[in-house]
């Protein structure tokens, strides 16, 4: 996944009533958690301790709704909800952020107490989201199904060589919960859809308002590359400050939908991975047929929803972008390199973010000799991405993109990836050519050229690395939230590391996330 696609597009709490004074009941409770989140994510751009101590305590307001007077069906439901949600963001924010970054490793937490309450693995969260599907089946609604199968791609995703037991289990629950939310999203765009052609005010005892939580237009956060955190409002309720009157369109079904696509695009990768690591004893044939069939249903499926939906090339790109890489996907497990090859000829910057890790699992699945070619392909991909990216950042800093300022540091950290990821692709290039260098000794006027294609590729990582720390190094101003800033420290941190071992070879020992980086531990042991 890239960098700029890995924020949680989770679907946001269930809001209460105006709170009371005195807090007696399992509504006076729940009201009071509410209040309490809405006042750490205040705190959510600029400090993550206050934020945490604000989650904690609504937290603990929730179990206290769960066991205080007067309960209802409706706000049990919602407090479940609430909880597994929260925590959902903070594995998504803080824990899991693009995919392998954990924020907690840069803040100190000491002084709040049960802090481990909050950190919990994905797998906890789905069974927590299950466990609500399962005792309230009639309140469930399309924002907890989103967030349930959010949680779902988000465990494959991050998990390599899946068992195939897993996936068997997994597949078809996470398909049975698409077809509900797919249900009721298209039943709500259907009443809303009346109600225009109608052009009738609908009250909330007609149709459900299901409105947009503007806490990312507050914040100016991206959340997502969707549109935004979504929740549902009760009948009877009062929208709280967080909230703006826009209504649930087709925009979410196009969510949704990309969804769908990118789960499949995991889960197919997983199968290649497993494939090239152990083949049929990770996934043995049976599971693996299975799987296949599964997807190849489920494919067919989406694409009639899409066709359906009447969707615009416009307005999914990400939903694009997700099925063409379903394409790449099915001429790697085919091993036909040139189809493959042919697949990645694209301009837009997601689709050639979704290209670099289709050629990097390519380098894992076609044979060495094959190597050279790939690595010079991820080598254009990924100065193509850098010029890009290098482009908007200078506009940012110049002023030619208004009002961007904020974008400032996440443009900075994904210039860096990239370019970072360029000079291990570089580096990798030589052991090719130290390679070729090897097999023709005593053949002086090759051995002169490999050599000169070295020393460049050699250069041109440590010239890489070198300008990639700088850039990450400098200050992104005061518009920049403070998750922002502990990514960018975390980029300059790789950067740092990869150049101290090119700079000083032989310290013998190789930090834990380069350990599948074969140039940088033979430079430890040398």
């Amino acid at each position: 996944m890239a960098a700029s696609e890995r924020r949680g597009n989770f679907k946001s709490k269930k809001k209460g009533s105006i709170e009371p004074a005195i807090l007696v009941t399992q509504e006076d409770w729940y009201n009071e958690a509410v209040k309490l989140e809405d006042g750490a994510e205040r705190w959510f751009l600029s400090d993550i301790k206050k934020t945490m101590k604000g989650y904690l305590a609504a937290m603990e307001a929730y179990d206290r709704a769960l066991v205080s007077e007067k309960p209802n069906v409706d706000d049990t439901y919602n407090i479940h909800y609430n909880q597994t949600r929260l925590l959902l963001k903070i594995y998504t924010d803080y824990i899991n952020v693009d995919g392998c970054i954990n924020l907690f490793q840069y803040v100190n937490l000491d002084g709040i107490e049960s802090a481990d309450a909050l950190v919990v693995s994905i797998e906890t969260i789905i069974k927590r989201f299950e466990t609500v599907v399962e005792n309230f089946p009639n309140e469930v609604g399309w924002d907890l199904l989103f967030n349930l199968l959010t949680s779902y791609y988000t465990y494959v995703e991050s998990e390599t060589n899946i068992p195939g037991e897993t996936l068997i289990n997994i597949i078809p629950t996470f398909i049975s919960h698409f077809h509900h939310i797919i249900r009721l999203e298209n039943e709500l765009l259907d009443k809303n859809e009346m109600a225009d052609l109608d052009q009738v005010e609908v009250d909330d005892e007609e149709v459900d308002s299901y409105l947009r939580d503007n806490l990312v237009e507050q914040t100016a956060v991206d959340f997502s590359t969707g549109s935004g955190i979504k929740t549902k409002i009760q009948e009877n309720e009062t929208p709280g400050l967080a909230l703006s009157m826009e209504t649930f369109d087709k925009e979410t079904v196009i969510d949704t939908l990309a969804l769908g696509y990118k789960f499949v695009n995991e889960i197919m990768a997983n199968q290649l991975e497993s494939e090239n690591t152990a083949p049929g004893e990770i996934v043995n044939i049976a599971q693996k047929n299975y799987v296949e069939e599964l997807l190849v249903k489920f494919i067919g499926q989406l694409d009639e929803m899409v066709l359906a939906s009447n969707v615009k090339e416009l307005e999914a790109q990400e939903l694009i972008t997700a099925k063409r890489s379903i394409e790449s996907l099915k001429f790697l497990y085919r091993r036909d390199l040139q189809a493959f090859l042919s697949t990645l000829e694209r301009t837009d910057e997601n689709a050639m973010m979704s290209s670099v890790e289709l050629l990097d699992m390519a380098l894992h699945t076609f044979t060495a000799d094959s190597s050279w070619q790939l690595r010079t392909s991820l080598s254009k991909t990924l100065g193509k991405l850098q010029t890009m990216i290098a482009e908007r950042q200078s506009d940012i800093v110049t002023g030619k993109l208004k009002n961007k300022y904020n974008e400032l540091s996440p443009t900075v950290f994904s210039l860096c990836e990239i370019m970072i990821n360029r000079a291990d692709n570089e580096l990798a290039r030589c052991l090719l050519k130290q390679a070729e260098l090897d097999q023709l000794q005593g053949q002086p006027h090759p051995e002169e050229d490999i050599e000169r294609t070295i020393r460049i590729l050699q250069q041109n990582a440590r010239t890489l690395l070198t300008n990639a720390k700088a850039i990450a190094h400098k200050s992104c101003g005061f518009n920049e939230y403070i998750t922002d800033k502990l990514k960018r420290n975390y980029i300059y941190g790789q950067a740092t590391m990869r150049l101290d071992i090119i700079e000083s070879p032989g310290s013998g020992k190789l930090p834990e996330d380069l350990e599948d980086q074969p140039f940088y531990k033979a430079l430890c042991m040398s």
